[in-house]
């Protein structure tokens, strides 16, 4: 007869097997989590900003210091603060700013 399509596979008179103290013990050496090197974190800094995921690249670099780490890269660019200055030009938008010099250039 043909096994029964509907039936629940977590559902079976036998005991989950109960891991002891000691097993769990043994596994922890088993499997050691890979530490990420710092060129990979940078590389992770260096493609946030490239993007402008300012936001995201400020909470990166807050968990790095938090854990006891900082990125060169990442202290130098939030220190400056000719990286967060704007001017006039940068707060009109760029469709705005040509907009503005097609009818000056009409005049």
């Amino acid at each position: 007869m043909a096994d029964n399509t509907n039936t629940n596979p977590f559902d079976c008179d036998v005991d989950p097997e109960i891991i002891t103290e000691e097993q769990l013990d043994d596994t922890e050496n088993d499997i050691l989590p890979m530490e990420p090197s710092e060129s990979s974190w940078d590389s992770i800094a260096h493609n946030l900003l490239k993007e402008n995921f300012m936001l995201t690249a400020l909470e990166f670099h807050t968990e790095l210091i938090e854990s006891g780490r900082e990125l060169p890269r990442l202290r130098d660019y939030f220190s400056n603060p000719g990286n967060f200055e704007r001017t006039r030009d940068d707060l009109t938008s760029p469709g705005l700013r040509k907009e503005q010099s097609l009818y000056l250039n009409q005049g």
